[in-house]
């Protein structure tokens, strides 16, 4: 496709790549370098990077070489998103949040809900949290996302909780992708056998 941007997301300050190169490639083996930067300034988590290519590439492949981060040696570099842009025209960054707060806010019709979630191939994730005896309230570090069947058949899904505490208090369930009716049925919870503690690697 034609390309005229790259775009991307800062993870972390001091993980910000300084000194890169940009290649383009159209058969994945043969690569020639269309942007250098050899001092670029630090930039905070979730910072919008573009940048601007001397004229439209016509590419399949790009790839950045990051040889220093802000942070130095020990600060790898670490970037969150990355797309691209075939013309001089900017996305808007407010409306791009919107959509990745609320992507279902901006399905128009029945049609276009049909062809998001064909999109997804039918599997889509959520995410399980849970409160045990040692923390209360719901954390990021005492939740796992797993993925979901939106084929509208009962599934049977099995999670792995690790042990964090005696005592499991409360569970919820949310993250979904899409806006779904969702019916538990039935829910337990049981101390794993040996041979599935051997396949989870939790042991050797």
């Amino acid at each position: 496709m034609n390309v005229k941007k790259l775009v991307w997301v800062n993870h972390h300050y001091m993980a910000t790549p300084t000194v890169y190169i940009i290649y383009s490639s159209v058969d994945g083996t043969n690569w020639t370098k269309q942007l250098e930067v050899k001092n670029g300034p630090r930039k905070d988590g979730g910072a919008i990077v573009e940048e601007d290519f001397p004229s439209i590439l016509y590419t399949r492949f790009l790839k950045i070489h990051i040889d220093k981060t802000f942070g130095g040696i020990g600060y790898p570099p670490a970037i969150d998103e990355m797309w691209v842009l075939n013309s001089e025209k900017s996305d808007d960054p407010k409306l791009r949040e919107e959509v990745i707060n609320c992507p279902a806010c901006f399905i128009l019709d029945s049609n276009s809900a049909e062809a998001i979630s064909n999109l997804t191939e039918s599997i889509a994730t959520a995410r399980i949290w849970w409160e045990t005896d040692v923390r209360n309230g719901f954390t990021k570090e005492y939740s796992q996302e797993f993925p979901i069947n939106m084929d509208g058949l009962p599934h049977t899904y099995k999670i792995i909780l690790p042990a964090q505490g005696t005592k499991f208090k409360r569970f919820k369930i949310d993250g979904f992708q899409l806006p779904l009716d969702v019916t538990l049925s039935n829910a337990s919870i049981r101390s794993l056998s040996l041979d599935e503690i051997k396949k989870a690697n939790l042991i050797r």
